[in-house]
């Protein structure tokens, strides 16, 4: 116990260093080891960066989770894996024009868009988010309009109702029958 220790963040660190070099620039003195050797601040802000990607992976594995028990929440999917609409997710999809934008007037176009946002190699699971995500970005598509209505007359998210019918979009890609959870 002979020293002080004093820790800080790297924020402030290189809020330090930023601080004292542009001083003694100002003042015409300069720190040409420091200037020369800033590779240090480089594998410091890779390391911190690498870990921010690896959160936002975690983040995007917290919203498929939750938006799943949105769904079950609501009694419009089963939380059985793969996910399958119940019958009032059924109903919803139907009386919402859903599963006839989805499965006929709008299908092909749907089923490319999809096979565009897969990676070369996909699993099913991938194919499930993905189709979530694709019926999610037609939200404000003028092919939405009879959805959006349901919904606002209904009670009833559009984004729910967009995932259950991604369901639907997934099963299309995978060739799959629909089916209706009990």
């Amino acid at each position: 116990m002979n020293g002080i220790t004093v820790n800080i963040g790297w924020e402030y660190f290189l809020g330090i260093m930023v601080s004292l070099i542009v001083i003694a620039w100002r003042f015409g003195v300069r720190f040409t080891e420091l200037e020369i050797s800033v590779g240090w601040i480089k594998a410091e802000l890779k390391k911190h960066w690498s870990v921010w990607k690896g959160h936002q992976k975690d983040i995007g594995e917290l919203k498929k989770d939750f938006g799943n028990l949105r769904l079950s929440i609501a009694g419009l999917s089963e939380g059985k894996s793969p996910l399958s609409p119940t019958k009032k997710g059924w109903k919803f999809l139907k009386e919402s024009g859903l599963v006839e934008i989805i499965d006929k007037t709008h299908k092909d176009w749907l089923l490319n868009k999809l096979k565009k946002s897969l990676p070369p190699k996909y699993t099913g699971y991938e194919v499930q988010g993905t189709a979530r995500q694709v019926m999610a970005e037609l939200e404000n598509s003028p092919m939405m309009v009879k959805a959006k209505e349901y919904s606002f007359n209904n009670g009833i998210s559009l984004d729910l109702l967009l995932m259950v019918g991604g369901l639907l979009l997934r099963d299309n890609f995978l060739g799959w029958k629909h089916k209706i959870a009990k």
